[in-house]
């Protein structure tokens, strides 16, 4: 990159940082001890309960951490940002603990940022970097993406390290590129559980070109980073549970007759009084989810049928059933950002099929929206992946203004 361009992507690597950690510190209440269930999870951790959440008082089921009871092991969540927020709860000053979690997620952020400008430059033409960099840093659901105590931004530049390692996979044979990618995506698998199913469709991908060996390698090490998790949970549980005990809750929340992102029923909450508070219980609850959710899903095809439609509608345009989906700081930009990737990929079209690792990406994440649920960071994790192909139809737009005041000079 030419130095003029590379000192431009610093300012924007340096503006991506300091805005993220501006808006957590302007925004944030930075003295509330509370961080979804992934910090009450390493709360118990610190406290010595091991990795465990769920407690239940008189008949009540409990998530919120409480040193004096005794929380039940639990996988509801993957364990990849727990063991990231764990370090810091050596801190005990709550404020400063936060602005390392903070200070720490901006530096990620703007990791982000240069890998999605080297991956732009190198995929497409010279220039596009610096788009997709201003992109990725401005952004304002990227900005508020690392101001919130999410595994989204990790997300982020585990799918551009996948997506950059899944292209040089595609472009050579060297097996140590596979196992690469292999630990890439059992770490990412970690972090959001339902990565397993890229990294499969990747590897049958691979299989299909008949790239056998990159193919047994990238499976055979991406286990080897994910299994010891699901091992644990063979363990502790004493049944196979690979991914998480929230799966069934997932399927449930996005296929009911309640209403589309219902927690939960009447019914349910009985079956679930009813069980005993012993280490299984947590896959029971996901297995009464389960059942309800398939049980819907079987007796109600016509309204399935259209439920997948509005899911993938929702995914890919706007979910009206979701505020902060209706902002105007949302709609306008992922509406110009859509528009830009279509036309990216439209310019690409000659060469789309050298971008199938970013088009596998695209399906997992469609498909996993269509069969549980989307929730608005779900489409906030999906768009990173759209930021090149939105770089290149900025690179487009360019042109053609530059073509037009061009010609309008000539005529001039």
């Amino acid at each position: 990159m030419p130095a003029k361009r590379s000192r431009m992507l610093w300012m924007i690597v340096v503006a991506g940082i300091v805005s993220r950690l501006l808006l957590g510190v302007l925004t944030m209440d930075l003295s509330r001890d509370y961080y979804w269930e992934y910090g009450e999870i390493a709360k118990n951790i610190h406290a010595g309960n091991g990795f465990s959440l769920f407690h239940v008082e008189n008949g009540v089921r409990e998530y919120r951490f409480d040193p004096s009871a005794t929380p039940l092991p639990t996988a509801y969540m993957s364990p990849g940002y727990v063991w990231f927020l764990y370090p810091f709860f050596f801190i005990e000053n709550v404020v400063i603990r936060n602005l390392l979690i903070l200070l720490v997620q901006a530096i990620i952020g703007g990791a982000s940022i240069m890998v999605v400008a080297s991956l732009a430059e190198s995929w497409f033409r010279p220039g596009c970097g610096i788009w997709a960099a201003g992109i990725a840093g401005l952004l304002p659901e990227f900005v508020y993406a690392a101001s919130s105590y999410t595994p989204t931004i990790i997300y982020h530049l585990g799918v551009l390290l996948f997506l950059g390692g899944a292209y040089a996979v595609l472009h050579e044979a060297r097996a140590r590129t596979a196992i690469a990618l292999g630990a890439v995506t059992g770490l990412l698998v970690l972090l959001r559980a339902e990565f397993l199913l890229c990294g499969l469709l990747l590897t049958a991908w691979l299989f299909g070109l008949g790239r056998h060996r990159t193919a047994m390698a990238l499976l055979a090490t991406m286990l080897l980073v994910y299994c010891p998790w699901s091992v644990r949970n063979a363990v502790v549980f004493g049944e196979f549970v690979p991914t998480s005990t929230s799966s069934g809750l997932n399927l449930f929340r996005g296929n009911n007759a309640e209403g589309y992102g219902t927690w939960t029923n009447e019914s349910i909450e009985k079956e679930i009084s009813r069980l005993p508070v012993e280490p299984q219980y947590e896959p029971r609850v996901n297995g009464i989810f389960l059942r309800h959710a398939l049980e819907y899903i079987r007796n109600h095809p016509g309204q399935e049928a259209l439920l997948l439609v509005s899911k993938a509608a929702f995914l890919w345009g706007i979910n009206p059933l979701e505020s902060r989906s209706l902002n105007p700081l949302y709609i306008v930009p992922w509406g110009l950002m859509l528009l830009l990737a279509v036309l990216g990929a439209y310019v690409c079209r000659a060469r789309l099929h050298m971008h199938l690792p970013l088009l596998i990406f695209l399906l997992y994440s469609s498909l996993v929206a269509v069969v549980f649920l989307v929730l608005p960071r779900y489409q906030t994790m999906m768009k990173i992946a759209l930021v090149p192909f939105t770089a290149v139809g900025c690179c487009r737009v360019r042109e053609w203004i530059e073509a037009w005041v061009a010609q309008h000079r000539r005529t001039d």
